[in-house]
């Protein structure tokens, strides 16, 4: 309405967030948007949701779109970060951001979710336990998470040798 794009210009705040996932079907992901969403509508915030199912162009197109609709915040939830994305990312600075995982510089505040120390602390736990033979199903690993799941993994069970 027009009083809410004036009251937006004059107070600086649009009373949005906008939401970068990779796709909002996943359990995972499902979840935590419902969860943002439910928080938004209670402090009285709109939530923008873009699925980027991983296309870069996707992610650029929808930066660019909150980037105009003024959103007082961005939240980036994506599987898989290439550098072309974060340099992207980064091009966006001026929007206060919370990246999951890693961010694209010191100046944005970061989720993550310590895939590694998982990996090694359960498998620790494992072998601390007397088992011997420990497999793991940790994932594709050329996504990211799956892969320092892995490489935690892998530690520990060097460290046992």
């Amino acid at each position: 309405s027009p009083s809410a794009v004036a009251r937006s210009l004059k107070v600086n705040t649009t009373k949005s967030i906008g939401m970068i996932v990779t796709t909002s079907e996943a359990p995972y992901f499902a979840e935590i948007i419902h969860s943002v969403e439910e928080h938004c509508y209670r402090q009285g915030y709109s939530l923008f949701l873009c699925n980027t199912q991983n296309d870069p162009e996707k992610v650029k197109n929808h930066l660019e779109m909150l980037a105009k609709k003024r959103v007082d915040g961005l939240l980036v939830m994506c599987s898989e970060y290439t550098q072309d994305s974060l340099d992207l990312l980064s091009s966006f600075s001026t929007i206060p951001m919370v990246v999951m995982d890693w961010g694209p510089n010191a100046n944005t505040d970061v989720i993550d979710d310590h895939s590694f120390d998982g990996g090694y602390l359960a498998t620790k736990h494992l072998i601390e336990c007397g088992h011997k033979k420990i497999g793991i199903i940790c994932g594709e690993l050329n996504k990211t998470t799956a892969r320092t799941r892995y490489e935690g993994f892998e530690k520990a069970m060097e460290e046992a040798k």
